[in-house]
């Protein structure tokens, strides 16, 4: 914006999504803080003076009052079509000369709403219906009080708890040409989101 002010250029400005809505979720407490409200408060000033708004979906103008009504929608990196859904994935029974055939990633960060929980709840359950699966997990970012070391132990806790440890592989952070090779290397990419106001108005896949 100062930039664009000081060279006299038109300003564009690109909504991505809102740190501190994502936050409250975590904690909810925050949306009390003083710095929730400069946030908020920031946002609105940078909007207000760019000559255009775009966003990465139409349903994120739900978070902010201030986005304006004519603002260009523009998608993140992926074709705007309804997803094809796997109608079955075939797997098979455990045996001792089998190898695993189903290989799930998933590739994002680590809050609370991306429904880690349940993707690893889910492997327990595929695990004592006998069927051979595994799951690669990319990720470390969390935003908030807690730390992205915390977030990957208590996920770690959980597949312990689960006694799926030895199905999950976590990678914690790395390069993206990283998360691609593992990703390439699945035979189903997992999008385990829980439904709520963020996940509802941006859109998972970002590349």
């Amino acid at each position: 914006l100062r930039a664009s002010s000081s060279v006299g250029v038109p300003f564009a400005y690109d909504i991505r999504g809102f740190s501190e809505l994502t936050r409250v979720l975590s904690d909810p407490q925050y949306r009390n803080a003083p710095g929730f409200q400069a946030k908020r408060l920031a946002e609105k000033f940078v909007i207000q003076r760019a000559n255009v708004c775009c966003i990465i979906d139409s349903r994120i103008a739900q978070l902010s009052p201030s986005i304006p009504g004519d603002a260009v929608v523009v998608p993140n990196s992926y074709i705007v079509t309804e997803p094809r859904l796997a109608t079955q994935l075939e797997v098979r029974p455990q045996t001792e000369s089998s190898e695993f055939r189903a290989q799930l990633s998933y590739a994002g960060s680590l809050h609370s709403y991306e429904g880690l929980d349940l993707l690893l709840c889910a492997l327990h359950l595929l695990r004592y219906e006998g069927l051979d699966v595994k799951l690669d997990l990319v990720g470390g970012h969390v935003l908030g009080a807690t730390s992205s070391t915390a977030a990957l132990s208590r996920l770690k806790r959980i597949a312990k708890q689960y006694r799926i440890d030895d199905l999950v592989t976590f990678y914690g952070s790395v390069p993206p040409h990283a998360a691609e090779g593992v990703i390439r290397e699945s035979t189903l990419f997992i999008v385990p989101r829980l439904s709520n106001l963020i996940t509802e108005s941006v859109p998972p896949i970002k590349t």
